[in-house]
């Protein structure tokens, strides 16, 4: 079909006469018309598909997560002393270590403080009452969260393929959704 269309663009540059013309147009509708009943075709081979399949769990999409699941496991663990630990235990300790001494909280200035609060104070406030005192009850008696609000879960993710270093691996945390809202607080 694309050669119809590129013999009669080529018969409109040598003849402007307006059956040329026609003659390129029509070629064109044709082509647009064939691209469209393609798309249609595939669409619906992609719907039966999906219907005989559905979202039943596949060999493939377990493979999908198997193969994820692999990339991401830290199996071993080289030291800064350049000793390899292997044993899942000891480098669960490890990652506890290093990110405990990473994240080490440091004293704040009066300066700090003054400046973090002025930052806070220009945040828009969107919570309704009804909001603060459901917040007061859990946050502000006890000035912290108790329960799941102040709990998280740590993922290690891989910067790259040399995940036998510890500096390698990001670290992200999935927060409640009560501690999202007393942050922006």
């Amino acid at each position: 079909m694309e050669e119809l269309v590129e013999c009669a663009r080529l018969r409109v540059q040598h003849d402007t006469s307006s059956e040329a013309k026609q003659s390129f147009e029509e070629a064109i509708t044709n082509l647009r018309r064939r691209e469209h009943e393609e798309a249609e075709l595939c669409m619906r081979e992609c719907k039966i598909t999906w219907l005989k399949e559905g979202e039943a769990p596949t060999k493939y999409f377990f493979a999908r997560l198997k193969a994820k699941n692999a990339q991401e496991a830290m199996t071993a663990l080289e030291l800064e002393s350049g000793e390899v630990i292997e044993d899942q235990d000891e480098i669960l300790g490890e990652v506890h270590r290093y990110y405990q001494a990473l994240y080490k909280a440091e004293e704040e200035s009066a300066a700090t403080l003054a400046k973090r609060e002025e930052v806070v104070n220009m945040i828009d406030k969107r919570m309704t009452e009804e909001d603060n005192v459901a917040l007061e009850e859990s946050f502000w008696d006890k000035k912290s969260l108790v329960g799941k609000d102040s709990m998280g879960i740590i993922k290690l993710i891989p910067k790259n393929d040399r995940k036998h270093l510890l500096r390698n691996w990001r670290p992200i945390t999935l927060l409640t959704m009560t501690y999202k809202i007393v942050a922006k607080l």
